[in-house]
């Protein structure tokens, strides 16, 4: 039985370890699509918020939104349908 016990923990532990790799590239994969708002939240579901802290990526978005709001401005496009 105690080999058995030892093969689960160790089981459960590569587990682990894959899901915080796997984790850790959907989040890179999230901020390389501009989506840092999702990116922040799943570091916090998978407490990873020491490799991707939340105040960068959340003044991204910040930044992002004031580049796209700027460019309807720019392009004369800001109607009702562009506001919401």
């Amino acid at each position: 039985m105690n080999k058995f016990r030892t093969f689960i923990y160790l089981s459960h532990f590569r587990l682990l370890m894959f899901s915080s790799f796997f984790s850790a590239v959907v989040i890179e994969k999230l901020i390389k699509d501009g989506k840092s708002i999702q990116a922040v939240t799943f570091a916090c579901a998978f407490d990873l918020l020491e490799q991707f802290p939340p105040a960068p990526l959340l003044r991204t978005h910040i930044n992002d939104a004031k580049k796209e709001a700027k460019a309807i401005l720019k392009s004369g496009n800001n109607n009702q349908t562009s506001q919401v």
